[in-house]
C-alpha cells in the first residue's frame, strides 16, 4: 500500500506481465493439443470402424491421459450418437 497524502492510501500491485502472457500462452496451446489428440483418436476410431464393419464391440484396455477422458466420450457420443459407450483412464468401450 502507498499512501500519497496522510489520508489518501493506493494498493499498489506488480504485475508481471511477460509471466501472465506465458502462463495465458501455455494454456492455450495445452488446449490446443488435447484437441489434436481428440481429432487423432476420432479419426483412427474411424478407420478402425470403418476396417472392421460387422463390429459390435470394441474394448480397449490401455490408460487414457485423465484431461483426455472427457473429451473422447464427447467425440464418440458426437460421432456415433447411438452407440453405448464406456469412456474410462483404464478402458474404453464402445457398442455399435
Amino acid at each position: 500500500m502507498v499512501c500519497v497524502s496522510s489520508n489518501t492510501c493506493i494498493n499498489q500491485y506488480v504485475y508481471d506481465t511477460d509471466l501472465y502472457e506465458k502462463i495465458k500462452e501455455e494454456k492455450k496451446n495445452a488446449f490446443s493439443l488435447l484437441g489434436k489428440h481428440v481429432n487423432i483418436f476420432e479419426q483412427d476410431l474411424c478407420q478402425l470402424i470403418e476396417q472392421l464393419k460387422k463390429i459390435v464391440f470394441l474394448d480397449i484396455h490401455g490408460e487414457i491421459d485423465e484431461a483426455k477422458v472427457e473429451p473422447y466420450r464427447s467425440m464418440v457420443q458426437r460421432r456415433f450418437p447411438n452407440s453405448q459407450t464406456d469412456v474410462e483412464i483404464l478402458r474404453f468401450r464402445l457398442w455399435l
